[in-house]
């Protein structure tokens, strides 16, 4: 199991307290959104079908996509 730390260096994000994550690879700013769902995906890492990462791989680059 990845840490939350591992994980936001990943995906070069900042998870703010249980709802919003930073995207912080723009050019000279980060941009938050709402994303609790993600945000607690991440958190926790709970998945009883063990693709959990690929489940966040495939969150992360949708909210990216809607920047």
């Amino acid at each position: 199991m990845k840490t939350v730390e591992e994980l936001e260096q990943e995906y070069n994000i900042k998870l703010i307290e249980n709802h919003m994550i930073y995207f912080c690879d723009k050019d000279d700013y980060c941009v938050g959104v709402l994303a609790e769902d993600t945000n607690f995906m991440i958190r926790n890492q709970i998945d009883n079908k063990g693709d959990i990462y690929e489940k966040i791989d495939e969150n992360i680059k949708l909210l990216k996509s809607w920047i």
